[in-house]
């Protein structure tokens, strides 16, 4: 083997290692989601303070609604119909617990993913104190469909960490 040939083995061996890692790189799963907000409410009943995973029945009670067109809480389904129509969505509610005025809600700031892992940015919003609000108890909570792939969810809000949750598998807890 010539010096010429041995001096350039170390620059094929580079190329070589530089493509095998972006292929590497390219071919493994990533973070890859779609969140949009499907309930924004300032009375959510059985729900507390926190994150959870929650399914298209529980959302009824939530809302404390008949959801749906059903005729009881109890009878699904309309609702396993539509979650069979949303394989890949998991729904999230997230609440800040009971407050003493109307006013309160949540709102959807960003959305960023690095590698498997997903940071939900949530904005709270207060009544101004001068403001004339309703004086009455209120739950707001917000609910999220989650679609896409990934192995870990942060929720912040107002930049601050406030939960993190594992997927579950879509439309159970």
């Amino acid at each position: 083997m010539s010096a010429k040939q041995r001096s350039e083995r170390p620059i094929e061996r580079a190329v070589m290692t530089v493509a095998l890692i972006a292929s590497v790189w390219a071919c493994a799963p990533r973070a890859t989601v779609d969140v949009s907000e499907i309930m924004n409410h300032g009375r959510c009943a059985h729900l507390e303070p926190g994150a959870t995973w929650v399914t298209l029945d529980e959302l009824a009670e939530i809302r404390g609604v008949q959801l749906l067109g059903m005729e009881t809480p109890q009878a699904t389904p309309q609702a396993s119909q539509v979650s069979s129509e949303l394989p890949s969505q998991h729904l999230l509610a997230v609440s800040n617990g009971s407050q003493p005025t109307a006013g309160y809600a949540f709102e959807l700031g960003r959305v960023s993913a690095s590698g498997n892992a997903i940071e939900l940015y949530l904005n709270w919003h207060q009544p101004d104190a001068d403001a004339y609000v309703a004086q009455v108890l209120t739950s707001p909570c917000a609910v999220f469909a989650v679609a896409g792939y990934f192995e870990s969810l942060s929720i912040y809000i107002d930049n601050e960490h406030f939960a993190s949750l594992a997927p579950t598998e879509p439309g159970n807890r």
